[in-house]
Formats: structure tokens, sequence, C-alpha cells
């Protein structure tokens, strides 16, 4: 292959760090990518938590991606319960009403590539099942068909749930883990050590750097204070209140420094560099070292990115520390629930909760939590929130 799975997964982004679900993980995703006569991978893990990103390290490892199949993802959350059968199966000629040809479905188009489906939750029990069929016997019969067809590609299903509440409720069966073989459990930021979260931070400052010509410096007490949060987004919810934080940095230092024009005005060689706090006289000689360069310092102590952790309406609701809620407003009720259920638990009792206020106005329920309409319609899928007419 050339290239070891760890190296894959560091050129996707992900962070290869000593935890053992982290290996555990890329080592059943490397075993099952090469097995023959396996067709399936199950992950399982909290919303942010890299499902979708660790779906392609498993493609980049399948012996069939070296001759350029193709890698399909779709969020099960957007395929309507009526078409999901003809979607992912196809479907025969007059199967239908306006069936007027033979269409192949997903399987067809990856072919003996990767099909990755996230939140497989939101499919009928019915067609899940006969995907599963799939994924541990590579055979398949399209919509209004008598006749098989071979699947011969890998189909990568996702949920947000741990697999031992999957069984509690009957998402899975313990006779389908037994075919499929393999369930890769992503663990949530929280359960991370500190130094996985502060790899992600200084990937997003490397990032920010190339892309907008921003030296960013993070001081120990702003690191301290994305880190010590849990955010029911996981690692998505670190990089956004990061990147909320360097963007109240930004906004002040334009407000409140003279000499700092436009980014267009600025010459395209420049570079801007926003001090989260001033860690140690080590940073600051090195930002004095680059008189030729244009260079703005602006200090940020904590409460700055404290700041930014307020804009994040759902955090607000739940607090730093969302595990410790047992009640607000009446709403929240997730004591006895698993460690990796109460966030999600939390989550859709607060969107639940705001749909009420509203009477089921979606876009006043959105501008009352601090999100956007299309993140707020996918919560609402992601839970199976049923809106009520008023």
């Amino acid at each position: 292959m050339g290239k070891s799975i760890e190296d894959i997964a560091s050129e996707l982004g992900i962070v290869v760090d000593d935890c053992d679900s982290t290996k555990t993980a890329l080592r059943q995703i490397r075993a099952t990518a090469f097995a023959p006569g396996r067709h399936g991978l199950f992950v399982a893990g909290e919303v942010g938590t890299g499902k979708s990103t660790m779906t392609r390290v498993f493609h980049r490892c399948n012996p069939n991606h070296w001759g350029d199949e193709p890698f399909v993802a779709r969020d099960c959350a957007t395929i309507p319960p009526t078409l999901a059968d003809s979607e992912l199966f196809g479907h025969a000629k007059g199967a239908f009403t306006n069936a007027t040809t033979r269409r192949g479905g997903l399987l067809k188009r990856v072919n003996k590539g990767t099909l990755f489906l996230d939140e497989i939750g939101h499919l009928d029990p019915e067609v899940r099942n006969k995907l599963f069929l799939v994924m541990s016997d590579g055979i398949y019969t399209p919509l209004g068909s008598d006749k098989e067809e071979e699947f011969d590609g890998k189909i990568i299903v996702a949920m947000s749930k741990t697999p031992q509440l999957l069984l509690e409720t009957g998402a899975l069966t313990e006779a389908f883990l037994s075919r499929i073989g393999a369930v890769v459990f992503l663990p949530p930021l929280h359960e991370r050590s500190k130094d996985f979260a502060k790899e992600i931070i200084q990937r997003d400052i490397d990032a920010i750097r190339e892309k907008l010509h921003i030296a960013i410096n993070c001081t120990d007490e702003a690191t301290a204070g994305l880190i010590e949060t849990r955010y029911p987004d996981n690692v998505r919810g670190l990089i956004t209140t990061f990147d909320l934080a360097v963007g109240i940095a930004r906004s002040e230092l334009d407000d409140d420094s003279e000499s700092v024009g436009s980014e267009e005005e600025a010459d395209e060689e420049s570079e801007t560099v926003l001090q989260i706090g001033q860690s140690s006289e080590e940073d600051a000689s090195k930002s004095e070292g680059n008189a030729e360069e244009s260079e703005t310092n602006l200090q940020i102590e904590r409460a700055h990115v404290e700041e930014a952790l307020s804009h994040n309406a759902l955090l607000s609701a739940l607090g730093s520390s969302p595990e410790k809620v047992s009640d607000v407003d009446g709403i929240i009720r997730i004591d006895g629930l698993p460690d990796g259920e109460r966030l999600a638990a939390a989550e859709k009792q607060v969107i639940e909760h705001v749909l009420k206020e509203t009477d089921g106005n979606v876009a006043e329920s959105s501008r009352r939590l601090g999100i956007d309409r299309r993140t707020l319609d996918n919560r609402i899928k992601l839970h199976g929130i049923v809106i009520e007419a008023r």
C-alpha cells in the first residue's frame, strides 16, 4: 500500500494520539478494508467525533481504492423515507408510479468503491435491515425486481449512539453485529487527552495562518478555557469556539487600532499577528523580531475565550459542564443516561423546549438558539423531533 494507516489518517487531518481507542479504531478499519467477503463497517460516536473523516481513511485503505473507485457519502436524514429503498438499491421499470425506466441506486453507482451512510437511524427499519444484509452477504434486490444483484464494494454506516444503547433500543441486533464483524467506536472529546485537544487547536492555527496570513499565539490560559469545556458537538464545537475567539480578536483589533487597514489594502506578503494572550517573553521577542513585517499584537485574556463560548446558545443553556446539569428551566433530564448519551439528550430537550415556546416556528427557534435554519433542521432530523402544527 506504500503508506501506513496512521500516515493516511494524518493526511486527512486526523490527530493520531496515544489514545487506545484511536489505535483500536484504526486497526479495525485497516482489517475490515482488507478482509475478503466483508462488505461493511459500523462507526458509532457522538456528533463531531470524526466519523466522516474516519470513513475516508477506510476508503483510502480499501484495496479497491487503488483503482480510483468512487467514495459516495449520504446523510440518511436527507433521504425522503418513501424514496429510500429506490435511492439505495435502485428500482425496476414499473416498480412505482413514474418509474418509466430501470434505475440503479447508490449501490450500483459505488460499484467497487465505498458508500458512507451517516445517521442510518433515519432509515425505515425494513430498508435498514435490507442494507445490513448487503453489508454481510453482498447481495441485494432492486425495488420491484425479482433478480438479485451483487455488490462488490464496501458500506460504512454510522450513528451518533453508543453500540450498547443501539443494542438496548433494538436499532442493532447481536445477529447483525456478528455478521458485519466490526464496530468502530469513536470516543467523545472529553475522553481524549488534553494533548489531543491542543493538537486540534494548533492545526486550526496553522490552517488560519496559511489561508489568511494571520499568525496566532494562544496562551495557556486561553487554551485551558477552550479545552476545559465539554462541547455537544465535540471537535467541531472546539474548532468553532476557537474560530469565534479569533473573530473577536480581529474585530476588536479593527475597532481599536487606527493603524490597521482593511485586508484588501494590506500588502499580500504582510502578516498580522494576533496574540490571544502573551504566553512568554520568548513569544514576545519573536514578535519584536519580525520588524520587517506589518505586525499587530493583540492581547486577549481568557475572558475573551469565554465570550466566544457564550455565543454558543446550547452551551449557554447547559453551562460549561453539561454532564452535571440535571434541570434547566424544567426541561433537561439526563440523570441515569449513559455518559455517551447525556449531551445528545440534553440538546434534544433544549431544541424541543424552544420549539414549544415558538409554537413550532423553526425560523424563530433557530434565531433564539443562535444557529442557522439549516443546522436546526439537521438537528431536528437527527433527534427525530416531531414538530406539531399549531
